[in-house]
């Protein structure tokens, strides 16, 4: 029997559900494991000439126009151009794009004590900075696989903001990124409240599992994370987790069952949605 999404899409059963695995894994909770460069996250290949946001203006530009550089190459070009905005005399905010996009150029170049230092002046920017400013180091750092980087600049974010939730599930990504799922769990177990408000950490908890190939498990805390969730959106996550663990089992009929049942239950998911568009097939 023919194969639909292959007819439709080019696309074999196993490369649609292994797409929508991929895609899905970076957006179930605060900086997923994918997000942080975790050895099986797929890589993305950037131009110079895709769109990109400059930060909250609204203002889209091409990679090479405003520094985020491209896989290949002109980052010399646009790191120049980058360094000499930087250098003007700038509106706070202003100078927040210009800084945060030339760190981002001088890591992806390898340069990282001068992406240290432009990330120290935008700290210095003032204290409504500094948050993004950590926040940014961590990004940049866990896509190098530079873990205590990262890991330092997230307990320095804590220590400003320790009751941040989001902020203490990404440490324990990047710890379970770095290879220590054991510490990363036990960093989430003191959040614990005993509620159905536990239900991100178990997500969470269910990520560091897969990551560490420990399928039973996983699929426990996915569970019990899909039991405490209390809206749609919720049970629609906790759902395209499980699908990702099928699909890491390559268990393909099952990972695509609970994508489409993710869909089914929040149609109008931005989640949900986004992992079936970036597997090229949307369920109606």
């Amino acid at each position: 029997m023919p194969n639909p999404h292959r007819q439709r899409y080019g696309l074999s059963r196993r490369q649609f559900i292994q797409t929508s695995a991929a895609a899905g894994a970076a957006l179930l909770s605060p900086w997923s494991l994918a997000q942080l460069g975790a050895a099986d996250a797929p890589a993305t290949v950037r131009t110079a000439h895709d769109q990109v946001t400059l930060g909250h203006t609204g203002i889209k530009s091409s990679r090479l126009g405003f520094g985020t550089g491209s896989s290949s190459g002109h980052e010399q070009a646009a790191l120049q151009g980058l360094q000499a905005l930087a250098a003007r005399k700038n509106r706070p905010a202003s100078q927040s794009i210009f800084l945060s996009q030339l760190a981002r150029i001088e890591m992806h170049m390898g340069k990282y004590d001068d992406a240290q230092a432009s990330l120290q002046q935008l700290q210095g920017l003032g204290p409504e900075y500094r948050s993004r400013a950590l926040n940014l180091e961590m990004e940049l750092y866990a896509e190098q696989r530079r873990y205590p980087e990262a890991l330092a600049a997230a307990k320095a974010a804590l220590a400003d903001q320790p009751d941040a939730r989001a902020l203490h599930i990404t440490y324990a990504n990047l710890l379970s990124a770095s290879g220590d799922p054991a510490a990363a769990r036990a960093s989430l177990q003191p959040l614990m409240k005993g509620t159905a408000a536990d239900w991100d950490l178990y997500l969470a908890l269910g990520q560091i599992d897969l990551a560490a190939n420990q399928y039973p498990q996983a699929l426990a805390d996915t569970r019990h994370a899909d039991q405490l969730a209390s809206d749609s959106a919720a049970h629609a996550r906790a759902l395209m987790q499980m699908g990702m663990i099928a699909a890491r089992q390559k268990d393909f009929a099952g990972a695509e069952e609970q994508y489409r049942k993710a869909l089914a239950l929040a149609p109008h998911d931005a989640a949900a949605l986004r992992v079936m568009h970036e597997s090229g097939e949307l369920v109606r």
